[in-house]
């Protein structure tokens, strides 16, 4: 009896699974690149795509995803979409890299990540939201920061590099836009490097001109190789220096007029010391009264004879006698 109830819960078994295989491969579709299908591969060698829409066009090892996502450069990478379906992740040039909603990374080897981050110079690279680095080769780092010549470098919120190697290190915390257009409604801006070769690092620095150099807060090289270095300095010749010195070299200027000023008194106190007698003494002496009997001292200005008792006089010794 034993036997037999073990041989047909084998036989059950094996049914059982035979209709679950069967019912997996009558349900089972290919995946395609159609509407309906959340991920499938692309035409391209290598591809992949993922999402509602997304395309790879036939590049090989290019990877879409996202609604509406699209990667069509050689081992390009689009990642987000946009909820209105109009400018997606896109990456269009071979080794591009796009992350974020309306990302966008057009050239050789640009790189985007941040919503409506916008790399469009070969080799940028924007990290942020709303960055932009269109020179090539430029890095554009923090909300809405802008490098847009080559080699140029910003970092910071709404810091702007505009020149070529130019370099702009600085935010604004003081920055308002209660309108939305992008526009510090109180006109304060962040760190500005405009001119070539041009480098501004500090909360709304500005170097404008070619070479100028700005470090500190609001310092401002407005001219050509201009150095403005400090909080607040200011230099707007050619090739001139902060106009705001520093504080040792303030109190250096004015040793000078403080020592001039001093110099009265000092040379009372030096005259009393070296007569130390002028300090006490009166311009009119006053009378004592002298005890009887005691003799008159001389003056101590009077002269020595006066003081000094006359000598004695010595007889003359008689001259031996002879014998």
């Amino acid at each position: 009896m034993r036997e037999k109830l073990s041989v047909t819960f084998s036989t059950t078994r094996a049914a059982l699974l035979s209709m679950t295989g069967a019912a997996a491969l009558l349900t089972g579709t290919a995946a395609f690149a159609d509407e309906t299908a959340p991920c499938n591969d692309g035409t391209g060698t290598a591809s992949t795509e993922c999402g509602t829409d997304s395309e790879t066009d036939g590049a090989a090892g290019a990877t879409a995803v996202g609604n509406g996502a699209i990667a069509t450069g050689t081992d390009a990478v689009a990642v987000g979409s946009d909820d209105a379906g109009s400018a997606p992740a896109t990456a269009t040039g071979p080794s591009t890299v796009a992350v974020g909603g309306e990302s966008s990374a057009t050239t050789p080897g640009a790189t985007a990540v941040g919503w409506q981050a916008d790399a469009s110079g070969a080799m940028g690279t924007a990290l942020g939201h709303q960055t932009t680095a269109s020179g090539d080769q430029s890095v554009a780092v923090g909300e809405d920061a802008v490098a847009d010549d080559s080699n140029a470098i910003a970092i910071g919120n709404k810091s702007v590099a505009t020149g070529g190697d130019a370099i702009a290190i600085g935010g604004n915390r003081d920055f308002v836009d209660a309108d939305g257009d992008g526009i510090d409604d109180n006109g304060n801006q962040a760190a500005v490097a405009t001119g070539p070769s041009t480098t501004a690092v500090g909360g709304q620095s500005n170097a404008t001109g070619p070479g100028a150099t700005s470090y500190g807060w609001r310092a401002d090289a407005a001219s050509e190789r201009a150095t403005a270095l400090g909080h607040l300095s200011s230099a707007t010749g050619l090739a001139s220096t902060p106009s705001v010195k520093p504080p040792w070299q303030t109190a250096l200027t004015q040793l000078p007029s403080a020592a001039a000023s001093m110099a009265p008194a000092a040379r009372r106190r030096s005259a009393i010391r070296r007569q130390p007698w002028a300090a006490n003494r009166s311009p009119t002496p006053r009378a004592r009264p002298r005890l009887a009997g005691r003799p008159k001292r001389a003056a101590p200005w009077a002269p020595p004879s006066a003081t000094r008792p006359p000598r004695r006089a010595t007889r003359a010794s008689p001259a031996p006698k002879m014998p």
